[in-house]
This record gives structure tokens, sequence and C-alpha cells, in this order.
């Protein structure tokens, strides 16, 4: 067809590239004076076997969308690249695999959907932690600047990894689609029982800086942190739907709330049962239970704060004390 005179003429006139409007006028004038159907014809025929790309702003063309009524606005470039039958063959199938369905003269202005479709798979692949990371190949990168059967060309040379990677995005799509709603949901009812695990080191810590626990020694304050129920539980294992059934099972979640809401207590306890291993010869330790209530005004707070100056005054000075 492109050694056909009417052809190679068309492609003359079209040079390095221009408008259809531009090559119409210039064969129907002289020294041509070409029918208008003619040129038409023979654009229309250069594009459907991909000799010329056309494309109507920036967009490209499939054949079935050049008629006659679009080529005076359409763009044509002639295209250096040539593909064979058994090319264009193959890049379909690609295409399929992608969902991306392509007739006889659709590659070109479907690659760039193709494209599309790979880039979304890769994104569905990976994520955020703790999925793995989104699939960031050189060749995806590499294909997207190119246009034209240049642009085809190398899609089917890359054909191998491109098949390769489809098949192993939707693998790893699927099992982040199955998996994630597990984890969330695992997520979300950790942070549920995050709060006991954060009392009762904060509880652990006040003890650990109070005069009274530091004379004790770790046995002893090891055994009543034991008996008062103040030790930190064992990290929570919910990666996985069983794990998270099995820790439900072995504890609910109002159960651990109400653990939660009783490490204050178990605290002040704590502290009782280290002053009852203190040495007999230890100066006496002394608890002072402060008054609680509402606190309408500053007088009600210097009020407050005299009478338990004067509480605390008086039982320091027979020794330690703790304050409840």
């Amino acid at each position: 067809m492109a050694d056909h005179p009417v052809a190679r003429e068309v492609l003359d006139a079209m040079g390095g590239g221009a408008r259809g409007g531009a090559i119409r006028k210039q064969l129907l004038a002289a020294p041509y004076g070409w029918p208008q159907d003619a040129v038409d014809a023979a654009l229309v025929a250069l594009h459907g076997i991909g000799h010329l790309t056309a494309t109507r702003n920036g967009r490209p063309l499939k054949t079935a969308q050049l008629d006659q009524t679009a080529i005076n606005t359409t763009e044509f470039c002639p295209e250096k690249v040539r593909l064979t039958r058994a090319q264009l063959v193959a890049i379909r199938s690609l295409f399929s695999k992608a969902d991306v369905r392509a007739r006889g003269g659709e590659e070109g202005a479907l690659a760039a959907k193709f494209l599309a479709a790979l880039h979304k798979l890769a994104s569905e692949a990976g994520g955020s932690a703790p999925l793995p990371a989104v699939p960031a190949p050189v060749w995806l990168d590499q294909l997207g600047p190119l246009t034209g059967n240049e642009q085809l060309l190398a899609i089917y040379e890359a054909r191998d990894d491109i098949e390769a990677s489809i098949a192993a995005w939707e693998r790893l799509a699927e099992r982040a689609r199955k998996r994630s709603p597990v984890w969330e949901l695992a997520t979300a009812l950790s942070r549920h029982v995050v709060g006991e695990l954060d009392v009762a080191e904060a509880a652990a810590a006040h003890l650990d800086g109070d005069a009274t626990w530091s004379r004790l020694d770790e046995t002893a304050r090891e055994e009543i942190r034991r008996d008062v129920g103040l030790t930190l539980p064992q990290p929570l294992q919910v990666q996985t739907t069983d794990a998270l059934s099995k820790a439900l099972d072995a504890r609910s979640l109002s159960a651990w709330q109400s653990g939660i809401d009783a490490v204050p207590g178990r605290a002040g306890k704590a502290m009782t049962e280290a002053v009852r291993h203190l040495p007999p010869d230890d100066p006496p330790v002394t608890t002072v239970a402060v008054r609680r209530g509402t606190l309408d005004d500053e007088t009600a707070v210097q009020d407050w704060l005299a009478e338990h100056q004067r509480k605390l005054t008086e039982a320091v000075r027979n020794g330690p004390v703790i304050v409840r």
C-alpha cells in the first residue's frame, strides 16, 4: 500500500506531520488536482495498516474513528516503525490479559488504556505495611512516554515481562483483597485493649519511682505484682483470623476493659503490700487518704490544700507516708 503512487504522494505531502486539512489543500490544488475522496481514502488506508498515526486534541484515534468528517482536523504523522500482523495479534492478546479488548487497527489508540490498566493492577498488588511495596518495574515507566508504533513495538518486546507481571500482580491483589479486611479488623480490635498495656506500664513506672517500693528487693516486688494482678500482659497475637479468634476466646473485650479499670486499685494495693514487706526495724509507714470531692472556687482549693498539708505534715513526723 505504501508503495502505491497515491500513497507515496500523500506521505510526501504530509512530510514529518501535518493536519488533514493542509494535506487536502495541497493535493486538491494544482498541479495535483486530486479528488478529495482519493486523498481521504489514502489517509484512512495508510492509518488502517499502521503507516501513519492519527490524533485529535492529543488523543490517538482508532481506525473506526477516522472518517471523512474527522480528517480535516486530525493530525497525521508518518510511522517510522512497522509492525507485522503477527506482532499486532500478539499485542492484542497481551492487551486482553489486562481486560483491554482491542480489534485490528485499535492497538495504538488503546495502548494508553492498557498501560493505565497495568498501573492500576500494580497499585492493587501492594500498598502500606503490612502489604508489600507497590511494584514499580522500570519497563513500565519507560513505555509511557512512547507513542504510536514505537510504543506498540516496545510493548511487544517487553511482552514476557508484562505477562509475568500481570499474573504475579493479580495473585498479590487477590491475596490483598482477602487478607486486608482481616488485618483491618484485627488492628481495630487490638486498639481496644492497648490501654491495658499502657495503663499497666504507667502503674509499674509509678511504683518503681516510689521510695517505699524501691526499698524492697526484686523478689518481693515481683511477688506483690503477681499477687495483686499487676503483671504486664503478654503481647496480643492478632495477625490472623485464627489468632484473633483465640485471643477473643481467651479474654473478651469486656474483660480487658475491666482489667484496665482495675489497674489504679491494684497499684494502691501493691503499695499497701509493700509496707507489709518492709523489715520490722524500718521506720513505720503511714497511709494518708486524701479527701475527694468538688472544689467550687479558689477558697475551697486553699482550704483543701491547708487541710492536707496539716494531715501530711503531722503524719510524716512519725515516718514515711503513702498518699492514697
